[in-house]
């Protein structure tokens, strides 16, 4: 009897199952098309944190709306940046947990699925965005919840712990007569599941992150909810590390402001708020329990370890030992980090996002990288290998930019990321630079036609090797001068371009007239100009999409070539005689 009933309850729900996604007229309901109580509309009332849209060119920032939810999905980590869901009594009902983990097909064309199965073994939760109990009006709503790009790679004691813990909560808020706007996510790469410490798992496919986060806006049961959002109205978060060992802990120990999980991400939360508004409703804390960033005292430290989720200097810092960052991001803000000539870098997946010095005492070891980053998942660290120290003490210092330069002349072709080297007494190295897929501008399609870009007063291409895939530049000779570096896309055409700038002696000042300058081209071609009385020069109908050697002859100075790459106009070159013998350079001891 106990059997018949089994089997019979079995066949009962799955006929509520079809009942549900077959229409009156027969039609089957895709995930995203299932009868439902909402529209992505609904979720999205507060506003879009990273201005997600539904497009192949933005894989790491791809919107998804369904009925139930709506998301930022990144295509190289296998899991959301964000989710987002309203939650009122309307969407909780009796439906049982479908338990029907599948992948998402609706994915473009070429993109990885994430397999129901691809956890396993893993020692990860197939964790839930939009948990499954936020969802049981309908079969269809509870079934959405179970597609893999709605899951993240959770450490048990998380997601059964103070994660879930949380869910339970809030639902616990809409049956007090509120409706709940939520938000969830998670940063970093490199989790504890029970199997230890592991960055990915399906082969790579998805990242393990290192912390995860939620963001809650409470308000009562109302119309036109965007009007009703007040400088009193309630908001939770929290950020909970992704980690075996706090399955125990209490939810409110994790307690956030929305300012500090924005400060993590990078995103905006609320942005159809108005200012005036999010400001007073993100600032604070909803209970007394505070895990804010950690701030890191000035002073000297033999070895210092950072494990908070968003850390600060509350000054300038030296470690002479090990520094140890774990899944999370150092901001140093105004301040600077300095490492010593001994100290060294244990690294699971933090960054320092600021400015970093390292010391060297000599070649021993010259090998070093600035373990620098900026912007959510923004790693992009600098590699050096020593070949010259003229001072013993001397340093170098890296500070990341997650933006195109300043002055860069053409932004839409360069790279959304610079790094500003600076130079503490006499050192020379070859120069690796690091970026992320995210960096490379829409107007390149070719990593191959990257250029290496030093920038000293003006932009000056430096021999590189390019590597797109593993996006990495690395300098072709050792550099003593570094200043600001970033690279540029080059962008072929039939058009001619004019290359042009003014010579000088070698103290910087005086300018050199009637010197020769001569453009040979990689193809042979040659192109030949002289200084006017102001040391200027023009050459006018050069190609584009070609290398070139500029060479200036001189019988009062000595000029060493410079290669140059011509993919539009090239002006503002300055070129500097080289120091005459027994003279000294009038710069830091440098030639420029």
């Amino acid at each position: 009897m106990q059997i018949f009933i089994n089997r019979f309850s079995g066949a009962f729900f799955a006929l509520i199952f079809f009942a549900a996604v077959i229409g009156v007229n027969g039609q089957f309901y895709s995930d995203d098309l299932a009868p439902s109580n909402g529209t992505p509309a609904e979720h999205m009332v507060m506003g879009n944190p990273s201005g997600a849209v539904t497009n192949v060119n933005t894989p790491f920032n791809y919107l998804i709306e369904r009925n139930q939810y709506v998301m930022s999905y990144h295509r190289d980590r296998g899991i959301p940046n964000w989710m987002a869901w309203h939650l009122d009594s309307t969407w909780i009902g009796m439906t049982p947990r479908q338990d029907d983990y599948r992948p998402d097909t609706s994915l473009p064309a070429g993109w990885y699925q994430v397999q129901g199965n691809d956890y396993s073994g893993s020692g990860f939760d197939r964790g839930h965005h939009t948990p499954s109990g936020d969802r049981t009006s309908t079969v269809p709503d509870n079934s959405a919840t179970f597609l893999m790009n709605n899951m993240m790679p959770q450490a048990p004691d998380n997601n059964q712990g103070p994660w879930e813990a949380f869910e339970s909560f809030c639902r616990t808020v809409v049956g007090q007569g509120n409706e709940l706007y939520i938000l969830a996510g998670s940063v970093g790469q490199g989790g504890t599941g029970s199997n230890g410490l592991a960055m990915t798992t399906a082969g790579g496919q998805v990242v393990v992150p290192s912390y995860t986060w939620k963001v809650v806006m409470v308000m009562p049961v109302g119309a036109n909810d965007l009007s009703r959002v007040t400088a009193s109205t309630r908001t939770i978060a929290i950020i909970m590390p992704n980690r075996q060992g706090i399955r125990t802990d209490v939810w409110q120990k994790y307690l956030a402001s929305v300012d500090q999980v924005e400060a993590l991400t990078g995103y905006d939360f609320f942005s159809n708020v108005p200012v005036a508004t999010q400001t007073p409703i993100e600032s604070g804390l909803d209970a007394a329990s505070n895990t804010a960033p950690q701030t890191i005292a000035a002073g000297t430290y033999t070895n210092l370890a950072i494990d908070g989720p968003n850390t600060t200097l509350g000054g300038n810092i030296t470690v002479n030992g090990a520094l140890t960052l774990g899944g999370s991001t150092l901001n140093t803000g105004a301040n600077k980090i300095t490492l010593g000539q001994a100290a060294t870098v244990n690294r699971l997946s933090g960054m320092v996002n600021g400015r970093l010095e390292k010391q060297f005492v000599n070649l021993a070891s010259p090998s070093f990288e600035f373990p620098v980053g900026s912007g959510p998942f923004q790693y992009s660290p600098v590699s050096i290998n020593l070949t010259a120290l003229g001072t013993v003490g001397s340093s170098l210092t890296v500070s990341p930019n997650n933006t195109v330069h300043p002055n860069a002349p053409t932004p839409t072709t360069a790279l959304k990321r610079y790094w500003a080297l600076t130079e503490s007494g006499d050192l020379a190295a070859r120069l690796t630079f690091n970026y992320v897929n995210a960096d490379i501008p829409a107007a390149v399609t070719d990593e191959s036609t990257f250029a290496l870009q030093r920038y000293t007063g003006v932009f000056g291409t430096i021999p590189a090797t390019i590597n797109g895939a593993a996006n990495t530049a690395q300098t072709t000779n050792s550099i003593s001068d570094f200043s600001d570096w970033t690279l540029f896309g080059q962008t072929p055409s039939s058009a001619n371009s004019v290359v042009g700038g003014q010579v000088f002696s070698s103290d910087g000042v005086s300018a050199v007239s009637r010197a020769t300058v001569t453009l040979i081209a990689s193809s042979g071609q040659v192109f030949t100009t002289r200084t006017n009385p102001f040391g200027y020069f023009r050459i006018e109908d050069v190609p584009v999409g070609e290398s070139y050697v500029l060479n200036v002859n001189s019988k009062a100075f000595t000029f060493a070539p410079r290669l140059i790459d011509v993919s539009e106009d090239v002006s503002g070159l300055v070129i500097t005689a080289e120091p005459a013998s027994g003279e000294f350079p009038a710069i830091g001891g440098k030639q420029r």
